[in-house]
């Protein structure tokens, strides 16, 4: 009994000690896994800076880090009269280069300017046009655009025979506008018109002392109506004209002092009361004051019984100069116009028909300064003793040449 007891005791000791070697080998073939300590995450920088113009208030101005992926709101804000312009420099990764508040992703260091410009002036448009006779030489005719507050030059210039008027229009901010050259200031949209007229003197538009009514002779009529200038001769043949040296003249109409250099003259003329034959002139002459025959005129006329009596036809269209006669056309025309046109002392005479000037004479003549006469006349020698009556419709005295 004893015996076995200690048998079992010896057993017992032998299977301690074998589990105690077991554990052991388990412990070591059983070590456990640890995992490696987190690496740092990966940093970037962005620096930030502005041109002249503005500020970057988000994130601010200068260098800053940021995680590999982070998303950064940037904004730049203008200075007053700047705007923003657009983000430059490293901006693959911006949303958008033109927003002023946009956002950045960070994938590498990145370096970025915010750009600002000035604002420039709103624009103005100038819109410019003119009447026949002239034309717009500054700034042209047509439409420009301008900076708000900028002063422009306005030139006008007027074709031979026109004279410049006014500006009509947008004009509150035009220096002169009876002056064909002036400056406007552009405060806003405007449309300009340059206007220009002949330059010519018409008879309905006489002033003091520049046109003068005259009658010459008895039983004549002269007065300014609506129509224009109405002329009547009324008057008995004299007794016995071969017995007069000096025929008595009748007649009258409007009288011009005194004209120098170059000049174009047109009228117009009715003959409301014509009796065929009637010896009465309806014309148009230059006169060199106080010299004898010094004249010139160009003449619608009804030769009468005494005048040129192996003429025909009678009803005529004429020109004399002094006592020499240039041309004679006949005619029946009841009205129409007559023309005398001086450049230097050369003269040319007109008739119009049918819309159309028709050139009776062209002479050497007068420079020196004239007389002009619009009238109807005829002398006692001559006339029949008829009632005539005539209207001087539009007299026009061009102050150069058209």
């Amino acid at each position: 009994m004893i015996e076995w007891e200690s048998e079992i005791a010896s057993v017992k000791r032998v299977s301690v000690l074998l589990i105690a070697l077991a554990s052991i080998v388990g412990m070591v073939g059983c070590t456990a896994e640890v995992d490696p300590a987190p690496e740092p995450p990966i940093k970037h920088r962005l620096t930030i800076l502005s041109q002249n113009g503005g500020w970057v208030t988000a994130p601010g101005e200068g260098a800053f880090a940021y995680d590999d992926g982070a998303v950064v709101v940037i904004t730049a804000i203008p200075a007053s009269g700047y705007r923003f312009d657009g983000w430059v420099g490293d901006v693959a990764t911006v949303f958008d280069v033109n927003m002023a508040s946009t956002t950045l992703t960070m994938s590498a260091d990145y370096s970025i300017i915010a750009s600002f410009d000035v604002i420039p002036p709103p624009q103005c448009r100038l819109t410019v046009s003119s009447t026949s006779g002239g034309s717009v030489t500054m700034p042209g005719e047509g439409t420009f655009r301008y900076d708000a507050g900028t002063v422009v030059d306005l030139v006008a210039q007027a074709n031979h025979g026109y004279k410049f008027v006014n500006w009509t229009g947008d004009v509150e901010t035009i220096a002169d506008l009876d002056a064909a050259s002036t400056k406007i200031t552009m405060n806003d949209d405007y449309a300009l018109l340059a206007n220009f007229i002949q330059e010519h003197i018409y008879l309905d538009k006489i002033g003091p002392g520049l046109w003068g009514l005259f009658v010459v002779g008895q039983g004549v009529e002269a007065a300014v109506t609506d129509e224009g200038v109405v002329v009547n001769i009324a008057s008995d043949p004299a007794e016995d004209p071969e017995a007069q040296p000096y025929p008595h003249f009748l007649g009258g109409g409007w009288r011009l002092d005194l004209v120098e250099g170059d000049f174009d003259i047109r009228m117009t003329y009715e003959l409301t009361t014509w009796p065929q034959r009637s010896g009465v002139c309806v014309g148009l002459t230059l006169a060199v004051p106080d010299v004898p025959m010094r004249f010139v005129n160009v003449e619608r006329i009804g030769l009468g019984p005494g005048e040129y009596s192996w003429l025909e036809p009678r009803e005529i269209v004429r020109v004399l100069v002094g006592d020499q006669t240039y041309s004679i056309t006949g005619t029946q025309d009841l009205a129409g116009a007559l023309r005398i046109r001086r450049e230097g002392a050369l003269v040319s005479c007109y008739y119009e028909k049918s819309g159309t000037w028709h050139k009776l004479h062209q002479g050497e003549w007068s420079s020196e300064g004239v007389r002009i006469m619009v009238g109807a006349w005829s002398s006692e020698q001559f006339f029949g003793g008829e009632e005539v009556s005539v209207v001087l419709g539009t007299v026009e005295v061009f102050e150069g040449l058209p």
